[in-house]
């Protein structure tokens, strides 16, 4: 994930184009340390965290392999507008949404790229895209033909299609 982070990080050649494949349950596990790590760090702590079978099916997951209910997880979403513009001040920015002191989603910006943990059902309205566990995320350049194409593999879904989301960046920084 650091070397895809890093390619939207540096001027591309017109023709540069980069291929990362990365295991999505290690980057699901991943944002979801970060966030109930924030979380835990926090002075408040969002209830449903507290409570203990949401903290059993989360630490089953983490450490156990166990598996998540379903429509929980990792989602790629964005907005209507499939043009993204990388943030070249912020490389990794954790955003978490709680409701009445329960935490519902954790988005975390990489460059153009938005990834949200949500933990329960996302739908998208008004045109935004909610992609769960998706096959791939390829980041056309607007300016050229670069592509920057992160494939993400997911034990546990074998037998569900493949989800490619094109995104178009007015560069790739």
């Amino acid at each position: 994930m650091e070397r895809y982070q890093r390619s939207q990080l540096r001027s591309p050649e017109l023709n540069d184009n980069e291929f990362d494949l990365c295991s999505g349950e290690e980057l699901e596990r991943w944002l979801l340390k970060v966030i109930w790590g924030a979380a835990a760090a926090a002075s408040s702590v969002p209830d449903n965290l507290k409570t203990a079978p949401l903290s059993e099916v989360l630490a089953s997951y983490l450490f156990r392999d166990g598996l998540l209910p379903r429509h929980w997880g990792l989602y790629l979403t964005g907005s209507p507008n499939p043009e993204v513009t990388p943030s070249v001040d912020i490389g990794l920015e954790v955003r978490s949404e709680v409701h009445e002191r329960r935490l519902l989603t954790a988005t975390v910006f990489m460059g153009a790229v938005r990834f949200t943990l949500a933990l329960g059902p996302l739908e998208a309205g008004n045109g935004a895209f909610a992609i769960h566990r998706p096959s791939a995320v390829c980041l056309h350049s607007s300016e050229g033909k670069a592509l920057i194409v992160l494939a993400l593999s997911w034990d546990h879904g074998r037998k569900s299609p493949a989800v490619v989301v094109d995104l178009r960046s007015r560069r790739l920084l």
